[in-house]
């Protein structure tokens, strides 16, 4: 097995064990504000799963001509990404109800931003929808891809640095 399956499976390993403690800590009694921090960094974890996944398929890419090159895993991979970028967003609308402190920050600033690089993404795989999209169609659906996660990464982080104020 190569390193590269190796780190894969421990991701998903590590993604299923912060399932699991999520899961054992919200049966605990915790207060809303604690399970609602769980989820949020369950969710963190797998859209950081998802991005891995994009970046993953977008360097198969390169080792394909173009003749056989196949751009289904990419698509799926961005997919995939927003879906879990949804899954984020909800909450982190969730955890900026129990921390008001968040809910202004949230609401005018991350989501708007969030909403931006939805749009990069979806703008790619409008790009790549085809059977076959040309170089150009896939370089430029590959900077929006990196675009939208560069960007949701800066929100998330920001939204992270906003809680850090607002938890103390």
């Amino acid at each position: 097995m190569s390193t590269h399956a190796l780190q894969s499976h421990a991701q998903k390993l590590v993604a299923v064990m912060m399932i699991f403690v999520a899961a054992l800590l919200s049966s605990c009694g915790l207060s809303d504000k604690e399970k609602s921090v769980a989820r949020t960094n369950v969710a963190i974890e797998d859209v950081a799963e998802a991005g891995r996944q994009v970046a993953n398929s977008i360097a198969a890419l390169s080792g394909q001509t173009p003749d056989e090159r196949d751009i289904r895993p990419v698509r799926d991979a961005t997919r995939l990404y927003m879906e879990r970028m949804e899954t984020l967003n909800a909450s982190i609308r969730q955890l900026a109800e129990v921390f008001t402190g968040l809910a202004d920050y949230v609401e005018t600033t991350f989501l708007e931003n969030a909403e931006r690089a939805a749009v990069d993404c979806q703008d790619a795989l409008n790009l790549i929808s085809g059977d076959s999209p040309d170089d150009e169609q896939i370089r430029s659906a590959i900077t929006r891809i990196g675009r939208c996660i560069d960007v949701y990464a800066d929100e998330v982080t920001r939204v992270s640095a906003r809680y850090a104020e607002v938890s103390n």
